[in-house]
């Protein structure tokens, strides 16, 4: 299990490790965002009719789709030797969503449709955002 330290789960991760636990292959969480802006700054998926994905790109300059990638994956012990063969190649290692990038075009990634969100405090202005929302009555 894989998750950004600078962002506030507002979902439970038990339904996405039970559905990794039927099927033990590299998931991803993603949730639909109609925002287009905002899925420039995160990772952005396409998917197939049964949630694999098809296509990612981290922080795309054009999104492909209303699907952004949420910094929470699964993979099975098997990827490890991935992570060694894609820093090898010279992948880039800044951010995990690259690593997808690469991974999804040679092993099965599944995504999962999280119920919630993704509160991001990387920066300043998104921890206050993040802290306005905690004490907002209306949450």
């Amino acid at each position: 299990l894989v998750l950004a330290a600078d962002n506030i789960l507002l979902f439970s991760l038990s339904k996405l490790v039970n559905i990794f636990k039927s099927n033990p292959v590299s998931h991803i969480a993603v949730r639909h965002n109609p925002d287009y802006d905002d899925r420039k700054r995160r990772g952005n998926v396409r998917l197939d009719k049964d949630n694999r994905v098809l296509q990612f790109i981290e922080k795309p300059d054009r999104p492909i789709s209303e699907w952004s990638a949420s910094p929470v994956y699964i993979y099975p012990a098997s990827i490890l030797s991935r992570f060694k063969e894609y820093i090898a190649n010279g992948g880039n290692p800044d951010a995990p969503g690259h690593f997808l990038e690469w991974l999804h075009i040679c092993e099965t990634v599944y995504a999962y449709d999280i119920e919630g969100g993704v509160l991001d405090i990387g920066n300043r202005e998104s921890l206050a955002e993040a802290r306005a929302f905690f004490q907002s009555k209306d949450r």
